[in-house]
């Protein structure tokens, strides 16, 4: 694993150039990679993220023992479960177009199976959120931002958090989403900040601002601190191979 000493013996090297350089040393060192735009993910691999919550399907929406009365039932065409997740349901459909091998029928039928269970669930969220309070239009956020709805989520998280500003995952959420969609780092903080104040212990909320500092600010001492944080909450991170790497050594030694 190579480490921040090696960057020593580097005399001539500016301090910006030299954080960049030791920001992409840890990054292979821990088996991430760098966005071009210095975008980078806002979760820590192992920790849920939003295209891996589940989707459920509408109320309307037909279940497995409809299969053989109904042609674009997506249990059938796209072989899911009602608790299928938005990534697994990208994988089930492209999976299903291959099957298809041209058949221009069987892709619609596919396709046509793949809105319905996205359509299913958007139904269903959006009239529990008419009825309901912070966490239905929370869940409601979540769907628009699974299905890359930025300016509907966006809208749904910020009034997340008018019912509820005590809700630490609507702060969180609203993070990410400016981290990851908006190119907003100050912004994103400012969400992680919040939502550290109403709950120190929050280890999604603690990870995701170690690598705003780390990716968006190339901070990493301060990503070492939030880090250090996060291994006296959860001992069993230790081995997370970014966590590993951050802790390897002083990076001004």
């Amino acid at each position: 694993m190579g480490g921040w000493h090696q960057l020593a013996p580097i005399r001539h090297v500016t301090k910006r150039r030299t954080t960049a350089m030791r920001v992409g040393m840890l990054a292979r060192a821990s088996n991430l990679r760098l966005p071009a735009r210095a975008k980078a993910p806002a979760c820590a691999p192992g920790i849920r993220r939003h295209l891996a919550r589940p989707l459920a399907l509408g109320s309307d929406a037909p279940g497995p023992s409809d299969e053989a009365e109904d042609d674009d039932n997506p249990h059938l065409v796209l072989r899911v479960s009602p608790g299928t997740s938005y990534q697994g349901l990208l994988i089930a459909r492209k999976e299903a177009l291959f099957h298809c091998q041209g058949d221009v029928k069987q892709e619609q039928r596919v396709e046509r199976a793949f809105v319905r269970f996205v359509e299913g669930a958007r139904v269903r969220l959006q009239k529990e959120a008419e009825g309901g309070g912070a966490t239905e239009t929370l869940a409601l956020a979540n769907f628009h931002h699974t299905v890359g709805e930025v300016e509907e989520a966006e809208e749904m998280y910020r009034k997340v958090l008018e019912l509820d500003p005590s809700l630490v995952d609507g702060w969180n959420q609203l993070g990410m989403l400016l981290q990851e969609e908006r190119g907003d780092p100050d912004g994103a903080e400012a969400m992680y900040e919040r939502a550290c104040e109403l709950e120190p212990s929050n280890v999604d909320v603690l990870f995701n601002w170690a690598q705003l500092k780390l990716y968006a600010r190339q901070d990493l001492q301060g990503t070492r601190g939030i880090v250090e944080k996060i291994i006296v909450l959860r001992p069993d991170l230790a081995a997370h191979p970014l966590v590993k790497a951050l802790r390897e050594e002083d990076p001004d030694t």
